[in-house]
């Protein structure tokens, strides 16, 4: 996603827009490739955990089978 950040900035520059827009403009788009980020690491520690949870459920089942 930086790449689509970095050629709107690419584009605003040869559009001759202003300097104080453009480096408004980075400073958002480096802070949504900043969120973004975070989002992605956040989603992978989340699906690390479900299958941890799964591994522990299968992993008692024989305990549980042989419960009476």
């Amino acid at each position: 996603m930086i790449s689509f950040y970095t050629s709107g900035l690419d584009l605003a520059n040869l559009a001759d827009l202003p300097e104080d827009v453009i480096l408004e403009a980075r400073r958002v788009a480096d802070h949504l490739a900043q969120v973004e980020a975070e989002n992605d690491e956040e989603s992978e520690s989340s699906i690390i955990a479900k299958r941890r949870k799964a591994l522990l459920r299968v992993i008692s089942l024989p305990e549980q089978m042989f419960t009476v």
